[in-house]
């Protein structure tokens, strides 16, 4: 950079100095307003000390956080560094909103230049309230994802702040990165915000860049020397799980109570001690489990072959069949016994309705299984194709005409505001209790992005699929009528084995479904050998 101010020979070897030596530069010149709005040189945390050493190792960084740890500032104290004392290398920030880009960003760039002694100040060709721009073309600008000028030219660094939160995350964040040169530093750094595609990004191990975690407790700030009267039982719980301290404890509490409302999904999204809590918490998971991440393969999975005596139960849920829209989908599940009931047999493509409802009545035969399909839209067209081949067993529903005081039948599950949320509950009560196994990975995968939006409803995060969780909750709900429409149509056992075998197949006492069923005075007459044979099993 030469000696273009004149400057003496301490401050030629500072200069030089911090052109190299990053660390000694923040904590002697750069300065920021601390939490009690007082300005103090920037002295690293070690969660900041931590985010630069990895930062100097690797080119693209994934930052997931908890709230106010110090990674925008300490960002905006790395791409300044650079910017100063780098010839031409151009940064931008970009946040989800105009508000946050311009008066909670870009001051900290501001302040970091107007507090800097005169010697060390490169002097600039502009300056503004979203730029500056140093006279060796070094460059820091900031926007919104949506703006131009995070567009223009091709970038040196690149600062997507809060990403999680930009609107249309895929599109936004590829349109972003083809304005980034090719050995371009680009930082992604975000609070969780649900299960939308920074989620999939998170899980994304072909994305190239290099992920990292800092949880609050990490803070040395986040302590609390005053105790609270009481501590709810789960901060009680996380403290006793995390082995946080008694400071820690009293700050949680506090935080917990006047930032989050003592709500603990706000709680987990805002301030996680692990990653998967961030995500969980976020977004208002409906279900209880975190299955592991994945691709979803599309196609027939069959787990297991249909059993003599089982009862089983075929959710159906029907789509277009546009290969850019939602997935024709149907789960059969083993309802012989409510208690234990498991997924047999899925299917996931897209395929129009008509041979998908042809493909549908295939599979029920299979089954002999109670099948039921939405009777909404597309779903119509398979209760068409079941009555057409004039399947018998198909969930039914009961309306009440109010003017002609006639009770109807009608075909299907209807899908509606009053209707849905008893489906939803049906499966969330058999998952949270243990009596639905839930094995399908096309389901498990659904189930991790199945969270409730803004208006409370429980449905898909952005850009993702709910359809096998919908088959699977019509599969549920049909063991309300499964064991009326198909348990008439079973083969009845002949015998006290295959009595037998019934009853260890459904959990039921055989006489419960068949009156005329007498069981023999004298049971005793009946060893386990004569019934076994001499493998032990029933044949």
């Amino acid at each position: 950079m030469g000696n273009p101010l004149g400057l003496h020979g301490s401050q030629v070897r500072e200069l030089k100095r911090c052109s190299w030596d990053f660390l000694h530069f923040c904590n002697n010149y750069l300065k920021i307003l601390d939490k009690r709005g007082r300005l103090v040189l920037l002295k690293p945390t070690p969660i900041q000390e931590d985010f630069i050493k990895a930062k100097m190792v690797h080119r693209s960084i994934y930052v997931l956080k908890a709230r106010k740890v110090g990674i925008s500032t300490i960002l905006a104290a790395y791409f300044f560094w650079k910017a100063m004392f780098k010839p031409g290398y151009e940064m931008t920030v970009v946040a989800h909103r105009d508000k946050a880009a311009k008066e909670s960003l870009f001051p900290i760039y501001r302040r970091f230049y107007e507090h800097l002694p005169a010697w060390l100040k490169v002097p600039t060709k502009s300056a503004g309230m979203t730029q500056i721009w140093f006279v060796h073309d070094g460059k820091i600008s900031v926007g919104t994802a949506n703006s131009e000028s995070a567009r223009g030219g091709t970038k040196s660094g690149l600062h997507c702040s809060e990403f999680s939160r930009y609107d249309r995350i895929d599109e936004t964040i590829a349109s972003l990165f083809s304005v980034a040169g090719d050995d371009a530093e680009i930082v992604l750094e975000t609070t969780a915000n649900g299960m939308n595609h920074s989620y999939t990004m998170w899980n994304d191990v072909a994305l190239g860049f290099h992920k990292v975690f800092y949880p609050w407790s990490d803070d040395p700030t986040c302590v609390l020397s005053k105790a609270p009267k009481s501590v709810p039982p789960e901060i009680a719980d996380m403290a006793d799980e995390y082995g946080l301290n008694d400071k820690q404890v009293n700050w949680a509490v506090q935080t917990y109570r006047e930032k989050c409302a003592n709500k603990w999904r706000t709680w987990l999204q805002e301030y996680p001690l692990e990653a998967s809590q961030a995500f969980v918490g976020s977004g208002g998971r409906f279900f209880h489990a975190s299955y592991p991440d994945g691709e979803i393969t599309e196609g027939y999975i069959r787990y297991e072959e249909p059993q003599r005596f089982h009862i089983y139960a075929m959710g159906v849920d029907t789509a277009s069949g546009d290969f850019e829209g939602d997935y024709s989908t149907f789960c059969v599940i083993d309802v012989t016994n409510t208690k234990k009931m498991r997924t047999v047999a899925t299917f996931y493509e897209h395929i129009t309705p008509r041979p998908f409802g042809k493909r549908v009545y295939a599979e029920a035969k299979l089954w002999n299984a109670l099948v039921v399909p939405e009777a909404n839209s597309y779903g119509l067209s398979v209760i068409e194709e079941l009555e057409l081949e004039n399947w018998a067993h198909i969930y039914h529903r009961v309306d009440i005409s109010d003017g002609e005081h006639r009770i109807k039948k009608r075909l299907g599950f209807f899908t509606e505001k009053a209707s849905r949320p008893r489906m939803l509950s049906k499966l969330h009560e058999a998952l949270y209790e243990g009596w639905f196994d839930g094995r399908d990975r096309r389901f498990q995968m659904e189930a991790n992005t199945f969270v409730y939006n803004s208006s409370g409803k429980p449905e898909a995060a952005p850009s993702r699929h709910d359809d096998m969780v919908m088959a699977t909750a019509l599969a549920v709900i049909g063991q309300d009528q499964v064991h009326k429409v198909v348990d008439s149509s079973l083969d009845r056992p002949k015998g006290v084995r295959e009595i037998l075998q019934y009853e260890l197949a459904t959990g039921r006492p055989y006489d419960q479904y068949n009156e005329d069923f007498i069981k023999p005075q004298h049971w005793e007459d009946y060893d386990e050998y004569s019934l076994t044979g001499d493998s032990g099993r029933l044949h």
